[in-house]
């Protein structure tokens, strides 16, 4: 199992999954938990810094004023946003795109 963080983002490989960590307060961190298929997608455009991203399993993603906002469906109605800085989510994704070889 291999991780790489930040103080308030932290990724996971947890054999065919990966599990992203946010730290949404001091007291509170939501994991998402999602196939090594999707998040290499989801890096992708985080690299890329799409302007907007729609992926499988309900997760959108844009990239706006150096900020990443991940939208994630959480329920049939509901969807939990994320607002993350550049400067914290680039260097943990660059770690693990160094560790994969690439994108």
């Amino acid at each position: 199992m291999a991780d790489y963080f930040s103080d308030s983002f932290r990724i996971t490989l947890d054999g065919e999954y990966i599990r992203m960590a946010i730290a949404t307060s001091d007291t509170r961190v939501d994991e998402i938990k999602m196939t090594e298929q999707e998040f290499r997608s989801l890096v992708e455009a985080i690299w890329n810094k799409s302007v907007e991203y729609r992926g499988c399993s309900g997760f959108k993603a844009k990239f706006q004023n150096e900020m990443f906002s991940l939208s994630i469906q959480t329920g049939v109605q509901t969807r939990s946003i994320y607002r993350l800085k550049e400067s914290v989510l680039v260097p943990v994704i660059a770690q693990y795109v160094a560790e994969i070889g690439g994108i």
